[in-house]
């Protein structure tokens, strides 16, 4: 078997970090778990990353670029923005299961240094994945596709908070949400506040003024 570079092994533990904690929370991370899922010795851990620290926030990077690639990756392939926040909603919903660290590593106890560090990688993940959402809603909206008062920013926010708060319940009901309907009723609401609709507005005032109203 080929050896990993430094770069590949540390990649590698950031994945498995967001693995563990995915699975049993910060809790379950340990040096010694870390190295068993690796197949290495806990001492070669820390070839790569100083301490446990640096790797929860390598971890955390390794989300935020990921969801960052699935981002442009869409938008690129699709000529409609609506439709491209509608495949990205249904791939986070697909990762939905790792997007639970955030949460997961937020509200652990932990120092107050730490948590810091923490809620900055956490702060930096939101701010990038919000921003790239904003860029998709923009070109929506100069492409006509989407309300031209539509303001990007609030827009893309209140697309994070659907997919944050989805993720939250489904997560806290243990499967029982109705994950589906939500989903669909979310959804619908979202693309109705954000499209361009005035050609619907159009047909309705012709109907109207068709009937004497």
């Amino acid at each position: 078997m080929a050896r990993l570079s430094t770069e590949q092994r540390q990649e590698q533990i950031a994945q498995t970090v967001l693995a563990i904690i995915a699975e049993g929370g910060l809790d379950s991370l340990s040096m010694p778990a870390l190295a068993t899922r690796l197949n290495i010795v806990p001492s070669a851990l820390y070839r790569h990353f100083a301490n446990k620290e640096e790797m929860i926030i390598a971890a955390l990077n390794l989300l935020r670029n990921r969801i960052r690639g699935f981002i442009r990756e869409i938008s690129a392939d699709s000529d409609d923005s609506l439709s491209a926040m509608h495949s990205l909603y249904e791939t986070y919903r697909q990762i939905r299961p790792t997007a639970l660290v955030i949460p997961r590593i937020l509200f652990s106890h932990t120092d107050e240094v730490t948590q810091v560090g923490r809620k900055q990688a956490i702060r930096g993940l939101v701010d990038a994945v919000v921003g790239d959402f904003s860029e998709v809603l923009r070109k929506g909206i100069r492409e006509g596709q989407l309300r031209n008062d539509l303001d990007p920013e609030s827009a893309a926010l209140h697309f994070w908070g659907i997919l944050v708060s989805t993720t939250l319940r489904w997560h806290m009901t243990g499967g029982e949400f109705d994950e589906e309907t939500y989903t669909k009723q979310a959804w619908d609401m979202f693309s109705r506040a954000v499209s361009n609709d005035k050609p619907n507005r159009s047909k309705v005032r012709v109907k109207k003024s068709a009937q004497g109203e």
